[in-house]
């Protein structure tokens, strides 16, 4: 859809009589006729729209750019508590089965059951503590490579 502006609709009906010379002959053409500062002045209208679209364009960008940071931010955020919490249960766990192992061991009955449910706590234990440190370090970025001219 064309934009119209002021300056393209003072445009309108200003015509004027030109002479031709068409293959060896001068011919009588009515034609449009556009003032210079007319024209500047369409053209300057128009490159101003397009740049207000475009910064309206990057305003939105820029809006919705910012809300896909914060909601990534309060992801992160989120499995950051979620790891904080699983942690802290792991190491509960592991406390209990330990207070549990050497209470069997006071009282004379099998620890065989605390036992292995220390070493699962364990496990998982050190399992989230690997998790953690390889969330801490990131990935490798990979080196950039500049070639020169």
């Amino acid at each position: 859809m064309p934009v119209k502006t002021l300056a393209m609709n003072r445009l309108k009906g200003h015509k004027r009589n030109f002479y031709m010379d068409e293959h060896g002959g001068y011919r009588h053409e009515y034609v449009d006729f556009y003032p210079a500062e007319l024209v500047e002045k369409v053209i300057e209208d128009l490159s101003n729209q397009v740049l207000a679209e475009r910064k309206k364009w990057s305003e939105l960008f820029d809006m919705f750019r910012d809300r896909r940071k914060k909601l990534r931010q309060e992801r992160h955020g989120a499995v950051a508590a979620l790891h904080r919490l699983q942690m802290a249960y792991a190491h509960s766990q592991y406390a209990y089965y330990a207070m549990e192992v050497e209470l069997c061991k006071h009282d004379g009955t099998d620890p065989a059951k605390a036992m292995e449910n220390l070493r699962r706590w364990t496990r998982i234990r050190n399992g989230l503590a690997y998790k953690e440190l390889l969330r801490q370090k990131g990935t490798p970025k990979k080196e950039k490579k500049h070639y020169e001219k």
